[in-house]
């Protein structure tokens, strides 16, 4: 890289100044000197640019620095620091090596004896976990915050205040368990969107107590969120919405505080995200009537977009995921005129449909139970018919290229 060939180039200069140098006045200025900060800078470009071979070419950067024999006063020895290291971490975590995540979190083990580890590298090694399809990944991502809990724990019972201020061990922050339960979205895990539920009361519990840096936001809620629509138990869906139904009555409440003049505090507002991920939880779950509650949520939506802080205007996905939950559920009677009124709501919205909302709409229309009622059937005939030509019309509008 190019930034790889620079540094190479400054410490080439730099040894050929040492090498030639015969009193002060041959000294290279130390503006010119690699430091600390050029070696950072090379190794988090590095890091980022998702080479196979980027840490390899770190460890070897670092492999050079702690190597230096530096005879001359002038140029001290250049030694990695904490943010060196945790740009080795990154490269590890970016990796898509099998062993990758292996690799980081050994990686972090050779730190922590010489205290050259922070909270962003445990951070950093439970992404490594996250991003990892090893099976156990969710339990090793867990078990390093549980590890940074306890290692924090055991260090501020053994020392006093003033100690611990200066020199703790890191302490876990919402990044930490957010990046926790992502991991565990991911797992097949039956117990999977439980485990995130209970990592998210934890946080909730130890914000309570005091713990700075530990509030779950928007992001954490929607990590839970998705761990429950992933989940095949169940009830997930309904635990799912449950949550929805709990960060909604939190922000009305708080907005009613507001407005009668009382303290405002902080509240996480659910967002679209957050109700599209409950529509799909509605969608993929087997319970009967599933669609009633994705098409009350999807109301819902409507009624509180633009209500206070609330932003939660429907996108194509969420209306196909409406859909998908109608085409699913075999209770409704009728599925082709209810996915006609979400078709009409969703252009209403100005939301442009896709392949995947004219194959739901067909689904529907295959699957409606007309119960003997020929109306009902010869309306899921003209529906199918319609959105068919519809696709006709699209595909030549788009030149034989898809829609």
């Amino acid at each position: 890289s190019v930034a790889m060939e620079l540094l190479v180039g400054l410490e080439h200069l730099r040894d050929s100044t040492i090498a030639n140098s015969h009193d002060n006045d041959d000294v290279l200025p130390s503006t010119m000197m690699p430091n600390i900060k050029t070696y950072n800078m090379v190794m988090d470009t590095i890091s980022k640019s998702k080479l196979p071979e980027a840490p390899s070419l770190i460890r070897d950067i670092l492999s050079r620095m702690k190597q230096q024999q530096q005879t001359d006063h002038n140029y001290p020895p250049i030694t990695p620091d904490t943010i060196s290291y945790n740009t080795l971490l990154y490269a590890f975590s970016q990796s898509t090596h099998p062993q990758a995540a292996h690799e980081c979190e050994a990686s972090l083990r050779t730190f922590l004896p010489h205290n050259n580890v922070d909270t962003i590298s445990y951070n950093i090694a439970m992404h490594a976990w996250n991003r990892s399809t090893d099976r156990f990944a969710a339990q090793r991502a867990e078990a390093l915050l549980r590890e940074m809990q306890e290692r924090y724990n055991d260090e501020v019972e053994g020392s006093s205040s003033s100690v611990v201020g200066e020199h703790c061990c890191p302490l876990p922050n919402c990044v930490s368990f957010t990046t926790v339960i992502n991991a565990w979205g991911k797992s097949r895990e039956l117990d999977a969107a439980e485990r995130a539920g209970e990592l998210l009361q934890l946080m909730q519990d130890l914000t309570d107590r005091g713990i700075p840096n530990l509030s779950p936001n928007i992001l954490t809620f929607n990590a839970v969120l998705n761990a429950w629509a992933k989940s095949p138990l169940p009830h997930a869906a309904r635990r799912a919405e449950s949550l929805l139904d709990d960060m909604i009555r939190r922000t009305t409440n708080n907005n009613i505080n507001n407005e009668a003049g009382g303290g405002a505090t902080t509240i996480v507002v659910p967002e679209m995200i957050s109700f599209s991920i409950c529509i799909k939880a509605w969608a993929a779950s087997d319970e009967r009537g599933a669609s009633t509650h994705a098409l009350a949520l999807l109301k819902r939506m409507s009624e509180l977009d633009g209500d206070g802080w609330f932003r939660t205007r429907p996108d194509v996905g969420t209306f196909n995921s409406v859909l998908r939950a109608l085409a699913n559920d075999s209770d409704p009677k009728n599925k082709a005129w209810k996915a006609k009124e979400v078709l009409e709501q969703m252009e209403g919205w100005g939301r442009e449909p896709d392949l995947q909302t004219f194959n739901n709409v067909l689904r529907c229309c295959c699957t409606t139970r007309s119960d003997g009622d020929a109306g009902v059937r010869r309306d899921a005939v003209r529906l199918a018919t319609q959105t068919l030509l519809r696709l006709r019309r699209e595909w030549e509008r788009s030149g034989g290229g898809g829609i």
